[in-house]
């Protein structure tokens, strides 16, 4: 298992373009409402862009270690943003995780689930997502919106009091959980992350809003079951858990250069590249290369086309049509035409 601080954003290292001409993937249209980018390749990707590419190893140098990229597609598995009836997860003891009703910042009710037994040391509290269908993903990430409040800011507290929680998960094949399977313990669950608060709160202000939310996101794989659950473990913290978001990545259909991708799930790993296989649209064909066969494109593990692979190309008597989407029958230009323009504009000089 490899887990990932994604932090509040998605591609950190990812701040701009020099396009590269393996396939010119920045240039609209696409058949498909996503956002597009250029991204730089960040140094987890170059071994194995570089294995992935092949005779393409040459895009990948220290000098120019840039590729186009399409925007990912996003599919939301799981979502309690906004969520006003009860959602009923699983606690466990049953007087550690509370869910409660609670005003947000905009005045309107959502449901929460908050913990705080600071004045009682040897914490334990667990709570339990229900069973969360994976829907073909590989790899999943995880965002958290959450308040915690300051342990020096309280005056009854334990020595042990935490500014911190911990996320777990456990796959199945199954919703087979109960109250006491999965044992309520690491082993059985497998560890995403301790989770710390950028900011915590010591006070509500002077407007009756509690300050200071916080936002994580995390991200584990691989993925091999039908499912799986989402634990939160409270080891003495004073905190309300605002908002959980579960998604994946993939990376959307795509037609450029003449050949056109199928949707691909990103993979299980963050370096992760799965191949993905094209076919030229019609009435064009594949570019024989030296040490390539067949046209690929490559997903990584943030849903982002990179590294393609072979290239089609229009048929003779077919002609490039749609920004390299598209071959059309040539047609030659009309002389009588060209004349007739031509003498129209002698005419009118």
């Amino acid at each position: 298992m490899e887990a990932r601080e994604d932090g509040d954003h998605h591609g950190s290292d990812r701040s701009g373009c020099r396009r590269l001409r393996v396939w010119d993937l920045a240039a609209p249209p696409f058949p498909f409402a996503v956002a597009f980018r250029c991204a730089r390749l960040s140094p987890l990707y170059r071994k194995s862009v570089s294995s992935a590419a092949g005779g393409a190893t040459a895009f990948l140098t220290e000098n120019a270690p840039w590729i186009c990229c399409v925007r990912t597609k996003t599919e939301i598995l799981l979502d309690t943003t906004g969520e006003t009836s009860e959602i009923g997860w699983i606690t466990h003891p049953s007087d550690g995780w509370d869910e409660v009703s609670v005003l947000d910042d905009k005045k309107r009710l959502i449901r929460t689930f908050e913990v705080c037994n600071v004045a009682e040391p040897g914490q334990n509290n667990w709570l339990r997502t229900h069973f969360i269908e994976r829907r073909g993903a590989h790899r999943v990430h995880v965002r958290l919106r959450f308040s915690v409040r300051d342990c020096a800011s309280m005056r009854t507290v334990a020595s042990s009091c935490k500014e911190t929680f911990t996320l777990y998960y456990h796959q199945s094949e199954a919703d087979i959980a109960s109250q006491e399977l999965p044992e309520w313990r690491e082993g059985p669950w497998t560890k995403v992350d301790t989770i710390a608060a950028d900011e915590s709160f010591s006070q509500v202000d002077s407007t009756g809003k509690v300050v200071k939310m916080n936002v994580k996101v995390r991200s584990f794989g691989p993925l091999t079951k039908t499912g799986f659950y989402l634990a939160f473990q409270d080891s003495g913290a004073c905190m309300s858990l605002v908002a959980v978001q579960v998604f994946f990545y993939k990376c959307p259909a795509v037609v450029k250069g003449f050949a056109s991708f199928p949707e691909t799930f990103a993979g299980g790993e963050r370096t992760s590249l799965v191949e993905s296989p094209g076919i030229c649209v019609p009435n064009a064909e594949e570019i024989s290369m030296t040490g390539s066969s067949g046209v690929r494109l490559h997903c990584n593990g943030e849903g982002e086309w990179m590294v393609a692979i072979g290239r089609c190309t229009c048929k003779a008597g077919y002609q490039s049509v749609d920004g390299e989407r598209a071959c059309q029958e040539y047609e030659p230009p009309n002389p009588w035409k060209i004349n007739y323009e031509t003498s129209r504009a002698a005419v009118r000089e």
